[in-house]
């Protein structure tokens, strides 16, 4: 007679599930559009308030008539500064776990609140920044093929992709316009990777992949646009996508130049630790606050081209 072993399957009620006691982390993009900020709060703000007034210097017209030799000049008056507003809001969220919770989940629960309130104070904050961007009348698109910047985004067909003569344009007026670089020598483009995609696909005279392949392949190599006609391109799919009317999407690639967008600040964003108001102190709340607003400063200094992708799924 065989011997009884008792394995796993005998005793099964003995054996439960085992679960991780560590919450991974969630897969998020990086927060990027605060980070093209460059004006901040008035240095020598005069006092607290509402709205915050930024001043942009004006210059006087040239003079480029020879002076006569024994008459003074006409003196002119100095061109007065423009002026530019920036309304503050308040902006924030919170959550509240219980005790009971705290004490059966088998995860931290405090942790897992940190994180999440730590990345929707981040993600939401770039967000309305974005928005700002997204408010600019300084827009190009491509429709049947050709640029134009009195286009729409239902004017945008399923072949309208990103091109080296879209961002050749968009240079080129930024240089016209004087428009300096937060970069030095290059303007940041935020470009979504669907687009980039695009852009890497380009060939023929004049196109982004020629030169990659027999000239300079290790971008090619990496799969990055990296420096290209006087951009500095900078993938994230933060960049704002919509589906337009013929179900086609249209993505926004933005170009920033230095100054394109203020930030005042009368409280920073920052993580707030309620209190305990509740009589049992059960109820535990974690959030965070800003008090913040944003505005566009230099308009010249932002374009946004909108396109599709053939890389969309």
């Amino acid at each position: 007679m065989a011997s009884l072993i008792t394995d796993t399957t005998a005793l099964a009620n003995l054996i439960e599930a085992a679960y991780d006691r560590e919450v991974q982390l969630a897969q998020h993009s990086e927060p990027f559009f605060r980070q093209a900020i460059t004006t901040r709060r008035a240095a020598h703000q005069a006092m607290p308030g509402q709205p915050v007034v930024f001043s942009i210097g004006s210059d006087l017209p040239p003079a480029t008539t020879p002076l006569v030799e024994n008459q003074d000049v006409d003196a002119v008056q100095l061109a007065a500064p423009t002026r530019v507003q920036v309304n503050l809001a308040e902006y924030g969220n919170a959550a509240i776990t219980t005790i009971k919770l705290d004490n059966l989940a088998f995860v931290s629960v405090d942790t897992e609140k940190v994180r999440q309130i730590s990345y929707n104070m981040a993600d939401s904050i770039d967000l309305i920044v974005r928005g700002v961007l997204d408010s600019t009348t300084n827009k190009v698109w491509v429709n049947g093929g050709s640029l134009t910047t009195t286009g729409s985004d239902d004017g945008v067909t399923a072949t309208d992709k990103i091109s080296s003569s879209l961002i050749r344009a968009i240079v080129t007026r930024f240089r016209t316009d004087s428009v300096p670089s937060p970069r030095g020598t290059t303007y940041p483009v935020y470009i979504h990777p669907d687009v980039s995609a695009d852009l890497q696909a380009e060939v023929g005279p004049g196109g982004w992949r020629t030169p990659k392949e027999y000239v300079n392949a290790q971008e090619l190599y990496v799969g990055e646009v990296g420096t290209y006609l006087g951009a500095t391109f900078i993938e994230t799919p933060r960049c704002n996508q919509v589906n337009n009317a013929s179900s086609v999407a249209v993505y926004s690639t933005y170009f920033m130049g230095a100054d394109a967008v203020a930030e005042a600040s009368a409280i920073e964003p920052h993580v707030v630790v309620g209190p305990q108001t509740d009589k049992l102190r059960r109820f535990f709340t974690l959030g965070w606050y800003a008090l913040m607003g944003w505005g566009l400063f230099r308009p010249a200094n932002l374009w946004v081209a909108h396109t599709t992708s053939a890389a969309a799924l």
